[in-house]
């Protein structure tokens, strides 16, 4: 899979940076929310 860019936000800050600079992956609003969604709601 290719790696692409996203803009975590306007102003990502330190968090954004320190994830990268540990090669955590990024991931969009649209990716997170289809990773929770068969999560059960309370």
């Amino acid at each position: 899979m290719a790696e692409r860019q996203h803009q975590a936000s306007a102003e990502p800050g330190s968090k954004y940076d320190e994830a990268k600079r540990l090669g955590l992956k990024i991931i969009t609003e649209e990716e997170f929310k289809g990773i929770i969604k068969d999560f059960p709601k309370k």
